[in-house]
């Protein structure tokens, strides 16, 4: 089982992506790729995060209730730090989810 402290996923947005940083992150059919969809297809992963069950219209919900999110805001005079941080994150956590 995941536990807690299980980092999901780790990303990166820009500063003119407010949609995909505040809501297509749960709508599995707002975009290509996103945790929502990934969540409902990766059934082999249901077990190991706690997941009975998935589907469009409770994704969200389950997100909300079971995830929390931590942010990290940089400066855009700051280039390239936050892709060093992302680095970071995921090599030292390595997340369910990635690619």
């Amino acid at each position: 089982e995941a536990g807690p402290n299980r980092v999901i996923k780790v990303g990166m947005v820009g500063p003119k992506t407010a949609a995909r940083f505040t809501s297509q992150h749960y709508l599995p059919s707002s975009v290509r790729s996103n945790l929502a969809k990934s969540l409902i297809t990766e059934r082999v992963l249901w077990p190991y995060l706690g997941i009975e069950h998935l589907d469009a219209s409770n994704v969200k919900t389950w997100m909300l209730e079971s995830l929390e999110r931590d942010h990290f805001y940089f400066d855009l005079n700051a280039q390239g730090l936050e892709r060093q941080l992302e680095k970071f994150l995921r090599g030292r956590h390595g997340p369910v989810f990635e690619g």
